[in-house]
């Protein structure tokens, strides 16, 4: 299994807004970037799971 890092979170008060992130992560010697939206509201109680890497909830992005 890889290694993980912690990113910030995002404050409550922007969960309405349409949220969108640009990840860049190496596989071996290869650079990606990945492009995570969050839609308004899909970051709610009801979207939570648990993030093993995190050891706490939030909620992911497949």
């Amino acid at each position: 299994m890889g290694s993980s890092v912690l990113i910030e979170s995002i404050s409550p008060g922007i969960f309405h807004f349409t949220n969108e992130f640009w990840i860049s992560f190496y596989i071996g010697i290869q650079i990606y970037d990945k492009k995570y939206i969050y839609l308004p509201s899909s970051i709610n109680a009801s979207n939570l799971s648990y993030i093993e890497e995190l050891r706490q909830k939030g909620v992911m992005h497949l």
